[in-house]
């Protein structure tokens, strides 16, 4: 990532909170940076997962876009649509970001 980037994250990150950096290779998304989802992101995103596959889908899009803070909205957009598979990749890491499996230990009684 080059500092002009950096800088342009660093910049929108201001005031997010803890954020997320995921690299892929896709032009346009060569990195993108993403805040962790507010509680009623976070029940919308549950509400609708709880279905078919397709609702699950459905769902995740939103959440993964309000959350994105880098890159803009439509360079991230042409991103997305030129490759949709993208947005299981970051529904995945920000469901983490968001505090689901973050547990240190598990233990069985």
């Amino acid at each position: 990532m080059d500092q002009h980037t950096e800088e342009k994250i660093k910049a929108a990150a201001a005031g997010k909170g803890e954020v997320m950096l995921v690299e892929t290779d896709v032009p346009g998304a060569e990195v993108a940076a993403f805040r962790v989802p507010t509680s009623m992101e976070w029940q919308r995103y549950r509400t609708g997962s709880k279905g078919t596959p397709e609702q699950v889908a459905t769902s995740a899009k939103p959440l993964v876009f309000s959350c994105c803070i880098y890159p803009e909205p439509t360079v991230f957009e042409a991103a997305v649509d030129g490759h949709p598979g993208l947005v299981e990749t970051y529904i995945g890491e920000l469901l983490e970001h968001a505090g689901a499996n973050r547990a240190k230990k598990v233990h069985k009684l």
